[in-house]
């Protein structure tokens, strides 16, 4: 399966964005990535996180950015 972190995501201006990192639980990295992001002023709270925990299930390493 894999494993999901809070992370802070250093961006312009010194801000942080609030992200959810998921990793595969088995396996070495490198692993491949995606940055995933809500559209319409939502959250990661809003179903993205069912997406990352897919991809994350078959070897790769998701962050989920907070958007609002």
């Amino acid at each position: 399966m894999f494993t999901k972190h809070d992370v802070r995501i250093p961006a312009e201006g010194g801000i942080n964005l609030g992200a959810w990192l998921f990793v595969p639980a088995s396996g070495q990295g490198p692993y491949p990535a995606i940055t995933m992001a809500h559209g319409f002023g939502g959250t990661k709270y809003h179903r993205l996180g069912s997406y990352a925990e897919a991809f994350a299930a078959v070897g790769g390493v998701r962050p989920l950015r907070r958007t609002a």
